[in-house]
């Protein structure tokens, strides 16, 4: 499994951890820590993405990842 593979299996698997109660503390920790931004750099989601899943933590009635806002870092090239 490549990097961005298992990065985005850590997102997904922290969404459905979202809906099971034993996990959610954990679930809420990863979106609302650096874990997030990290896994979201390493499987390149853009704003787009990160919007739609702001959108949906808000319906859910969850508050907003502060990672989830962050702007994307601009590219440095060498």
């Amino acid at each position: 499994m490549d990097m961005k593979a298992l990065a985005e299996a850590i997102i997904l698997q922290s969404l459905e951890d979202l809906w099971d109660e034993r996990h959610r503390n954990e679930s809420l920790a990863f979106f609302n820590g650096s874990g997030f931004g990290m896994c979201s750099r390493i499987a390149g989601m853009g704003q787009a993405e990160k919007k739609a899943l702001n959108e949906l933590f808000g319906q859910m009635g969850i508050n907003v990842p502060a990672s989830a806002q962050e702007e994307e870092p601009e590219k440095v090239t060498i």
